[in-house]
């Protein structure tokens, strides 16, 4: 038998001291696991972990796929209804919410039914503050329910589809391959659409949300300087040519978030955007689509066209004097995807015919707020490319 050395020299192992306490008689704890017992318990307990973390990633997986929130949505998120979510994505309201929105509803639907259709100058959108945007297909509202929370409230009133069909006409003679979606389309294209979760509401012409605090971009861009209280974000006040640019990047790179899931926007200019509170954008007015046949990658680049064309409006606006050749190139050197980039020329070249050269300024000029010095200027750098 082995023996071990010990400071007084070495002795046999088994002469070795037991400690009083375990040199008794030997007994089996009742609670005692054998090896194998305790291996299968083990497995059985990373099983069920992993079945659990597998199951908590499939539903975070289903709920991503479900919401399908492009790049930038998280700015709004649920607003204040983060705890009411249902498995699709949407937002349910309590059964008092539901009452109240419904009585709010129906008082609209009447204030409503008679409004002439917003042809020129539209109706003042709903805002905290003395917005210069206006609503033309549509009649905008602020719910407040009693727990203080917000909804904002968009109705498709009833004479809305003149102003669609006419702003289609104007699109059409403009060259612009796109238009707002039909009434009879209206709800659901909104709310497939939309970058901010919808409420659950069962008329068929009002779509509501939960209530973001924001500036328009437009707002924000052309009118800062102008505008007294910007209400949540009394900051705009201060944006400057430099801030103004660096915030151009964040729509820019919001723009192609959305380009790469494979989808384009529609009408992506300023106006069609909001700040949110924390400073982040985030488009808006998702009733909008290409017309059918038109390449997704020219959409990809008239939304980005639409976006240059708009900026310079505001900028000129604003900050009245500044180098549009160095802003459009900023804009385009952001962007990342050179297919898109390419797209440029081939729509900058104006093969348009004559009555739609002449009809330009009655509806594609004041649809992107620009005038044709400015709008020539920016062809002209897009033709370069």
């Amino acid at each position: 038998m082995p023996k071990r050395k010990t400071p007084d020299g070495p002795i046999p192992a088994e002469a070795e001291p037991i400690p009083d306490e375990i040199s008794g008689e030997l007994t089996v704890r009742s609670d005692f696991e054998t090896p194998e017992n305790l291996k299968k318990r083990t497995a059985a307990e990373h099983k069920e972990t992993a079945a659990g973390i597998e199951e908590a990633e499939r539903r975070i997986g289903e709920h991503r796929k479900k919401t399908n929130e492009p790049a930038g949505a998280e700015a709004a998120r649920y607003g204040d209804f983060a705890d009411q979510v249902t498995e699709k994505g949407m937002i349910a309201l309590t059964k008092e919410q539901t009452a109240i929105a419904e009585t709010f509803i129906e008082k609209t639907k009447t204030e409503d039914r008679f409004s002439p259709p917003s042809l020129l100058i539209g109706q003042k959108a709903a805002t905290e503050y003395a917005s210069r945007a206006r609503s033309f297909s549509t009649r905008t509202r602020i719910l407040e329910l009693p727990d203080g929370r917000r909804v904002f409230v968009i109705h498709n009133y009833p004479l809305s589809g003149i102003h669609r069909e006419l702003d289609a006409f104007g699109k059409w003679t403009a060259g612009a391959p796109m238009r707002k979606a039909k009434s009879k389309d209206w709800k659901k294209a909104v709310e497939e659409k939309s970058n901010i979760p919808t409420i659950e509401c069962g008329d068929p012409d009002v779509v509501l949300m939960p209530f973001v605090e924001n500036v328009n971009a437009n707002d924000l861009f052309a009118f800062n300087h102008e505008i007294e209280d910007f209400g949540a974000m009394p900051d705009a006040k201060n944006y400057g040519m430099k801030r103004k640019i660096l915030l151009s990047d964040k729509i820019v790179d919001e723009l192609a978030g959305i380009h790469a899931k494979g989808t384009a926007w529609g009408e992506a200019i300023l106006a069609n955007m909001i700040i949110a509170k924390d400073g982040r954008p985030i488009v808006v007015d998702p009733e909008v689509r290409y017309d059918e046949g038109v390449p997704l990658p020219e959409q990809k680049a008239r939304d980005i066209l639409d976006f240059i064309h708009s900026l310079v409006s505001a900028l000129r606006k604003s900050e009245k004097e500044f180098d549009i050749e160095a802003v459009v190139r900023h804009v385009i050197d952001r962007y990342p995807d050179k297919t898109v980039i390419d797209e440029f020329p081939r729509i900058a070249k104006d093969k348009s015919k004559w009555y739609r050269k002449l009809l330009r300024p009655i509806h594609e000029l004041p649809r992107l707020g620009q005038n044709r010095k400015d709008y020539n200027a920016v062809l002209k750098v897009l033709l370069e490319q």
